[in-house]
């Protein structure tokens, strides 16, 4: 077996556990029992663990700035957000409210964390592929 298969096979088992945790409480009624704050506490932490788990494993990054199809997961994640932010705000409940329901709450705190996260990748790879860029079209 090569490294990208075992990064791919770990990074899907990853992704897989952290979203069936997800759906299972929010199915549960778990994070609808939760408070503001709290809400807000553990929305703030699924936003910085994703992005710091990328930058801070430099085989992750490696398999991020190799992987083909990566635009278009990129567009694909944020045009489901844009569709269910515009759900969110056809509604006239509060943010908290909303994060307790089982599809909101796979956006607060997986979809939406995953898209910074690959935001962030594509950010990574533009700035290391944008010398390698230059110089191969003889730009100084």
């Amino acid at each position: 077996m090569n490294a990208g298969s075992d990064m791919s096979r770990v990074l899907g088992l990853a992704l897989i556990l952290w979203g069936g945790a997800v759906a299972g409480a929010a199915v549960d009624g778990v994070f609808a029992k939760l408070a503001d704050e709290e809400l807000a506490a553990l929305a703030l932490f699924a936003f910085a663990y994703a992005p710091a788990a990328y930058l801070l494993d430099r085989e992750l990054r490696a398999f991020a700035h190799a992987a083909s199809g990566f635009a278009g997961t990129l567009m694909v994640v944020d045009v489901a957000l844009a569709l269910t932010a515009r759900a969110a705000c056809a509604t006239s409940e509060t943010w908290s409210t909303l994060a307790g329901t089982p599809v909101f709450a796979m956006v607060v705190f997986f979809a939406a964390p995953l898209a910074l996260t690959l935001h962030v990748a594509a950010i990574d790879r533009w700035l290391t592929a944008g010398p390698a860029l230059s110089e191969q079209r003889g730009v100084s």
